[in-house]
């Protein structure tokens, strides 16, 4: 099991506990590091995930993760 299949399970619970309802995009890559983005069917708000995250990014983050869903 990769990273990113773990930080998709944590961001997708969190989003889920906040009302929102993801969809996933396909995972790419980013230098070093991989990438998936996420986005809320019904307000659209946005999440990513980052297997190897630079000193000033974070592994799980975005609107859908720290806001409720508003539909």
């Amino acid at each position: 099991m990769g990273m990113l299949t773990v930080y998709r399970a944590e961001a997708t619970a969190a989003a889920q506990h906040r009302g929102h309802s993801l969809k996933w995009t396909k995972p790419y890559t980013h230098g070093a590091r991989k990438v998936q983005d996420g986005w809320c069917v019904r307000c659209g708000k946005e999440v990513q995930i980052i297997d190897h995250p630079a000193p000033n990014e974070i592994e799980v983050g975005g609107e859908a993760v720290a806001l409720h869903c508003v539909s």
